[in-house]
């Protein structure tokens, strides 16, 4: 779903630029106040309603100023500052903007697995005055099924200098929609003029919400470069998370770890360092440097308490890692927006990871798919299941030799840890696969009186 206050708070951002207010030279600077009046906010990020926010436009540069958070776009220097008050921390990249830049590596990821959020942005035929300028209409959808709907008012009696404006406004429309082809919202930087006035609907979930962008006031400032100044002291942000890029805050730098976190920390790399050697002449004293005598591990394939991959200590922890480095794909731990707490002498973190092999075994694996779908058609089920399990069979394995012949599976790690004679040791080790939708796996001769739900006392 669309953000809707960073959605408005785009047009707010190259709204209302008064007629004399900048010269050629661009060394007048305007200061606008915008205010936004918002019908039903639920799901809404960002301020809230009626908020204001200070837009500056200078020669070749746009600084947005919204509470915390202050962005400014300088085409002259070519880079984009975003600074969070709050949190000290300060983000520096060059332009033009490429939204997947700025993330760090896992949300950069998430940000090529999302569908595309396409926009479009018809000229309409009608004409207003507002504050002294004659405006045309345009007509924006945006979302699935247009599930947006805007109408935004541009000066169209600017010339070459609303021309200008709208253009350098294009670096913000470009964060406020991340999702969007660089081809869709490039179309607002070939708007007439700067937008006076806008108005958005957005339904969804059966939520109706309706929002407007209108001016509060202007003030002029004379400047001798039309540019705002740097900002100092903030500590620098090399990326950004993906949660950050779509709401349009930023948040903190990442805090410096302490001695005993990047101890923790340490182990975590020699763990990753075994599965990128898989050395097996090192994988018992791998074991014994890393992980307590009593290390409990759970796989992927573990589903039963005591199965290959639910188990406990050393010798169970030799079987499993030998498997995973003679057979398994190429595992990556990131440590980008990894989670890491430790409290005295116990520690846990959490990390995104992926595997990634390739399809060698794709004919294998077609075979035993083949076999299977043969035990179905002569199995006694009725003939819609065996259809059904047929179905299932070939999406959940066949279509994934068409798809790509490499497979990259995301991953969820996470580690319990404790310090014992000052080292730290790795007590539980999980790793498991995000899921969403049915299951594929089942227990479907479970007997009612085993699997029901407790009753309330």
């Amino acid at each position: 779903m669309m953000k809707t206050a960073s959605f408005i708070t785009v047009l707010s951002g190259i709204c209302l630029f008064l007629p004399g207010a900048a010269s050629a030279s661009g060394e007048t600077t305007i200061r606008q106040i915008v205010t936004l009046r918002t019908g039903e906010t639920t799901n809404m990020s960002g301020p809230p309603s009626g908020s204001e926010r200070v837009f500056t436009f200078g020669d070749g540069c746009l600084a947005v100023k919204d509470g915390d958070q202050t962005l400014r776009f300088d085409e002259k220097a070519g880079r984009l500052t975003w600074t969070d008050e709050t949190h000290g921390s300060r983000l520096e990249v060059p332009l033009p903007i490429n939204p997947q830049s700025l993330l760090g590596d896992v949300s950069a990821l998430r940000y090529l697995e999302q569908s595309p959020l396409r926009l479009s942005l018809e000229r309409g035929t009608e004409v207003r005055r507002i504050a002294g300028h004659d405006c045309r209409n345009y007509l924006l959808t945006a979302g699935p099924n247009g599930m947006s709907k805007g109408v935004l008012w541009a000066a169209a009696d600017m010339g070459a200098e609303g021309a200008r404006m709208a253009a350098l406004a294009g670096s913000w429309w470009r964060l406020q929609f991340p999702l969007a082809p660089d081809g869709d919202a490039a179309a607002f930087e070939k708007l007439s003029g700067p937008v006076f006035e806008y108005e958005r609907t957005e339904s969804a979930g059966g939520t109706t919400i309706v929002s407007r962008a209108v001016c509060a006031g202007v003030e002029r400032e004379s400047s001798s470069s039309g540019r705002p100044a740097g900002e100092t002291g903030f500590s620098p942000k090399s990326r950004m998370t993906y949660q950050e890029l779509l709401s349009g805050r930023l948040g903190p730098s990442p805090a410096a770890r302490t001695e005993e976190e990047k101890a923790v920390l340490s182990l975590l790399r020699k763990f990753q360092d075994g599965y990128r050697s898989r050395d097996l002449t090192i994988l018992d004293a791998w074991i014994e440097d890393l992980m307590a005598p009593d290390v409990f591990v759970l796989g992927t394939d573990g589903a039963w308490p005591e199965s290959w991959e639910w188990r406990g200590g050393h010798p169970a922890a030799r079987e499993m890692f030998e498997r995973d480095w003679r057979r398994w794909g190429s595992l990556k731990i990131f440590e980008d927006e990894m989670h890491l707490s430790v409290d005295g002498e116990a520690a846990w973190a959490a990390a995104f990871a992926t595997v990634v092999r390739d399809g060698s075994d794709a004919d294998a694996s077609r075979r035993r798919a083949s076999a299977r779908l043969r035990e179905y058609a002569e199995s006694d089920w009725p003939s819609l299941r065996v259809l059904y399990e047929a179905m299932a069979d070939a999406a959940q394995v066949l279509v994934q030799y068409e798809r790509d012949d490499r497979f990259v599976t995301p991953l969820r790690v996470e580690f319990g840890l404790v310090k014992k004679d000052g080292n730290w040791k790795m007590k539980m080790i999980h790793f498991s696969h995000p899921a969403s939708g049915f299951r594929s796996f089942r227990l479907l001769n479970a007997p009612e009186e085993l699997v029901r739900k407790q009753e309330q006392p």
